[in-house]
């Protein structure tokens, strides 16, 4: 079991983390895959019990900060939060990422064009032998 405050050693998935009385914090966590040489900001989004709304809190550094602004912060049971992992980019690295999905997606498109050229080429050649009738046969054969 987790301490009150042990941000730490979080682990992926759900937490509760035992408050003050036996009420529970809910917290969710949501961590993306790891980017090189991108810095990673958190952001705890709060969850409003009634309406489901959510709140953006803050933005943090790391971890750590997460943990001392949930230490700061009134909560009562119930209170349910979400800290998110993100990772800043930059506008060269969204143009690599933007060139290659283009490519791709071209590449696919042709793919599939060709694929229903050579179906419709298949299907010709199928229907075209056998859509003569009998006797049309016999006359073109004599």
């Amino acid at each position: 079991m987790l301490g009150p405050y042990c941000f730490d050693s979080l682990l992926l998935g759900f937490l509760r983390v035992p408050r003050l009385r036996g009420s529970y914090l809910s917290l969710t966590l949501i961590l993306f895959i790891m980017h090189k040489d991108s810095p990673e900001y958190y952001s705890i989004i709060s969850i409003c019990p009634h309406t489901g709304d959510a709140t953006q809190v803050g933005i943090f550094e790391d971890m750590r900060a997460v943990g001392y602004r949930l230490q700061r912060m009134y909560t009562s049971c119930g209170d349910e939060y979400r800290i998110e992992c993100f990772h800043l980019s930059d506008a060269e690295s969204e143009k690599e990422a933007l060139v290659e999905q283009q490519c791709s997606r071209a590449k696919y498109q042709k793919e599939e064009q060709d694929k229903v050229a050579k179906l419709a080429e298949y299907e010709l050649l199928k229907h075209g032998e056998s859509s003569l009738p009998q006797t049309d046969k016999e006359v073109v054969n004599t």
